[in-house]
């Protein structure tokens, strides 16, 4: 799913069209774009960082590099790279809803039918600060489990609020849903996916971008979008679920 706003109640998107640069690849209509810093992408928006750096708005349009190229600040002799043009909505108070992708590189070990007590989780990559996924859950695709994170230690540790069932997980690269308000503090925050339409998180973010303020599941028996809530979500199976955040971004071109 691409990353859609504006969900705020103002409705009206504010639309500029920009030169792009996207690096010799498409860029996806729904991708959160950023002003171009390098010389190559200088006066144009180009692929965000992850996490990204400074968000412009989000690209309402395909780019496809095969067709119109890239525009570069040192080749204005190419026809064809000034007419990598597209339309960015550049509001910078949009709030954003983006579906959660599997992590790349946090894993989660598990041993079979434990959970709850300390130690029970360990994460492969260590955190910079303690309850940094408190509140938040983890999925598990292949068995369908999806728990809630009740603490979470400064260090590579997490406690479970129930044990797993009596498959382990074993180095698992699972779906980790980032609690309530994450990035609000200075090692969180989001990643983004290779499309950029969709957010990880890993876990230890190296700066906060941007603050969740809501987060979803969609069950595959259903269409629609249900709030996560702990006593109702936790320590359950739900079959090929998709989970979704709503969050606004703290490090605005346009704002900061």
């Amino acid at each position: 799913m691409l990353i859609v706003s504006d969900l705020s109640g103002q409705n009206t998107p504010v639309i500029r069209k920009y030169s792009i640069y996207g690096a010799a690849a498409d860029l996806y209509l729904g991708s959160l774009v950023e002003q171009g810093a390098a010389a190559a992408s200088l006066g144009a928006v180009c692929v965000s960082a992850s996490p990204p750096t400074m968000v412009l708005g989000l690209l309402t349009q395909l780019h496809d590099y095969s067709v119109v190229g890239d525009w570069t600040y040192t080749s204005l002799t190419a026809a064809a790279n000034l007419t990598a043009r597209g339309d960015v909505d550049i509001r910078p108070f949009a709030i954003y809803r983006a579906e959660v992708d599997v992590c790349g590189t946090q894993t989660i070990t598990i041993a079979a039918s434990l959970g709850s007590g300390a130690g029970a989780v360990t994460l492969n990559t260590t955190c910079a600060q303690a309850d940094e996924l408190t509140g938040g859950y983890l999925y598990n695709a292949t068995t369908d489990e999806l728990k809630y994170i009740e603490t979470h230690d400064a260090a590579a540790t997490a406690v479970l609020a129930t044990n797993i069932g009596t498959t382990a997980w074993a180095s698992k690269a699972c779906t980790i849903v980032p609690p309530m308000f994450y990035g609000m503090t200075a090692n969180t925050g989001l990643t983004l996916d290779s499309t950029l339409c969709k957010v990880i998180c890993e876990g230890n973010g190296t700066g906060a971008w941007c603050k969740v303020i809501g987060s979803y599941i969609q069950n595959s028996s259903r269409a629609g979008l249900d709030p996560l809530l702990p006593w109702i979500n936790d320590n359950t199976t739900p079959a090929d679920a998709k989970f979704f955040v709503d969050f606004v971004v703290i490090k605005h071109a346009l704002n900061t």
